[in-house]
């Protein structure tokens, strides 16, 4: 989904007054605290989106995004409190009578989170697995077929053909905040004069971008960078898996050279190695997300993996992760061990043909057949 057609996008078009929508959305994305506060808040703005839709003739906010707007975000903050409210699981839970979507937006809400709540009950009881909100989304939407959003439903049309084309397939699973990663790591001229209308650097926005790729992925993620003096832009840990991914992010045009930065590397993983040992994580990895990257100097990389706490230093594009992110949204049993042969393997590039031993042996499909 293109960032100016985004339930944001369309609300700071639509709304009177800026400054108290920005006000607005300070109040309503901070994590509630209570599900009683998060239906109110969605009740809220939903009821606002109402509005500016019937008094704007420049856009028309819909009201129903306001649940996954909200949902989404509070999802980042508090991923086992919070579900993501997606209208295919919505359509899912309706067609097998387990929920039905009748009454007030945030009230609804609160009736999916207990819907949810059984399901993962059950998933846990049957498989004997631990199983969280978004395992119980990503199992629901490989057993059918996408369907459109809210446009159809509010304007009373059918649901429309989904796509098969590999660029919009990455386009329908990726969250609006991540669907333009790769073109800002490349200093696309389009994300450029976006993002600099809003007053914004390019390198903060793709590290805020690589912060949230992480946490889609299943990450616990500390902020670094920005302001942090010499520090990497974040630190990935899994927890249950027993590792963790110190990473950077590099915004080139025309891709990403070591050449130098071997010594704030070192510096980076011995700063924060020893804080990972303390904490009890076994293996520690190193990652440069960027766009491109040149053949990296191999004695440069294996001096560094033999004097640091580090076992392997991957240089990841930008590209590839939104593909291992589109992996993880629609494979349910895609978690952190498989993940981890992107980042534990080797040193170096890694390669798309790589991406297919991220997927479980037993689903037999390479990853173009897969996507």
């Amino acid at each position: 989904m293109a960032i100016q057609h985004s339930h944001f996008n369309q609300m700071w078009n639509a709304t009177p007054d800026q400054g108290e929508l920005a006000e607005h959305l300070r109040e309503m994305l901070a994590k509630p605290e209570s599900r009683g506060a998060a239906a109110d808040r969605i009740n809220e703005h939903a009821g606002l989106a109402q509005t500016y839709r019937e008094n704007s003739i420049d856009a028309e906010p819909r009201y129903k995004p306001a649940m996954f707007f909200l949902s989404y975000f509070w999802h980042l903050q508090a991923p086992t409190e919070y579900p993501v409210y997606y209208v295919t699981t919505e359509h899912y839970l309706e067609d097998h009578d387990r929920f039905v979507q009748d009454g007030e937006w945030g009230e609804d809400y609160v009736e999916f989170i207990d819907t949810l709540d059984e399901l993962i009950n059950l998933a846990t009881e049957t498989t004997g697995a631990d199983w969280e909100y978004r395992d119980i989304s990503n199992a629901i939407y490989w057993d059918q077929e996408p369907r459109l959003e809210w446009e159809a439903e509010e304007e009373g049309q059918g649901p429309g053909e989904p796509s098969g084309v590999h660029e919009e397939v990455l386009g329908d699973f990726l969250p609006p905040v991540v669907s333009d990663l790769s073109a800002v790591a490349q200093r696309d001229s389009t994300a450029e004069a976006e993002y600099e209308e809003q007053d914004r650097d390019l390198a903060v926005v793709f590290e805020e971008k690589l912060h949230h790729s992480f946490r889609i992925l299943g990450f616990d993620v500390e902020e670094l960078g920005q302001g942090s003096g010499r520090q990497p832009d974040g630190i990935a840990t899994a927890v249950r898996n027993d590792y963790a991914i110190i990473y950077d992010a590099k915004v080139r045009g025309d891709g990403y050279s070591i050449s130098t930065d071997d010594r704030a590397i070192r510096e980076y993983i011995e700063r924060h190695a020893r804080q990972l040992r303390d904490q009890g994580v076994r293996r520690i990895y190193f990652a440069i997300v960027s766009s491109t990257f040149t053949d990296p100097d191999r004695s440069t990389l294996r001096e560094l993996r033999e004097t640091t706490a580090v076992e392997s230093i991957v240089f990841l594009s930008a590209e590839l992760l939104e593909e291992l992110m589109v992996l993880r949204l629609r494979e349910p049993y895609l978690n952190l061990d498989d993940i981890r042969a992107v980042f534990g393997t080797r040193d170096g590039i890694f390669h798309r043909e790589e991406l297919n031993n991220v997927l479980p042996d037993w689903r037999d499909v390479t990853v173009d057949e897969f996507l």
